[in-house]
């Protein structure tokens, strides 16, 4: 459970990132979204568009949301109520430092327009992909082939949450195949 953010590369460089906002609108967050340590600022040698955008969710483990919020108390400041709510108040501080020291991080999940990546026919191949470029992919990402495995992985997922270093809100199921989209 974190901000949705819309990521853009050109010729392999990042180059700025927004809010999803209204779905034609967002804020941007480019600096602040720079701070990540994951996410790759320059791609080299791939077979990814000259433009392309990804699409991504920025969120804080749990662990560091109790640090901070320990810190805030401490001060006698006002706390966070949730991870979610501290990861975008930190991507929306006009201070790039305040973003950087907060240990966010991103999962990449989806691109912008499956018609630029014709290499790919299917989602979970481009996001191999993408992970062997340094990109960090959801771990708990797979491929179910039938309704009944998409409600026994819900189930499964379900009795892990609380176990995941991270708040989740529930579960994205998409179509594998890119032509399908």
């Amino acid at each position: 459970d974190g901000l949705a953010v819309n990521i853009s590369y050109r010729d392999g460089k990042y180059i700025n990132a927004t809010t999803r906002g209204d779905g034609f609108i967002g804020e941007d967050i480019s600096q602040n979204v720079k701070t990540i340590k994951s996410l790759p600022l320059i791609i080299h040698k791939s077979n990814l568009p000259q433009k392309f955008d990804l699409r991504g969710e920025i969120f804080i483990d749990k662990k560091d949301f109790r640090t901070i919020n320990e810190e805030l108390k401490k001060n006698k400041e006002k706390e966070y109520s949730n991870p979610r709510n501290l990861a975008a108040g930190s991507i929306r501080q006009l201070d790039p430092s305040i973003a950087s020291s907060r240990n966010l991080k991103i999962f990449i999940h989806g691109i912008s327009k499956p018609s630029d990546f014709t290499e790919f026919k299917k989602h979970s191949d481009l996001m191999i992909y993408l992970s062997k470029l340094g990109f960090p992919i959801n771990n708990y990402s797979k491929i179910l082939t039938n309704l009944e495995d998409c409600f026994q992985y819900f189930h499964e997922m379900d009795n892990l949450r609380d176990k995941i270093s991270y708040e989740i809100d529930g579960l994205v199921y998409r179509v594998n195949d890119f032509s399908k989209s």
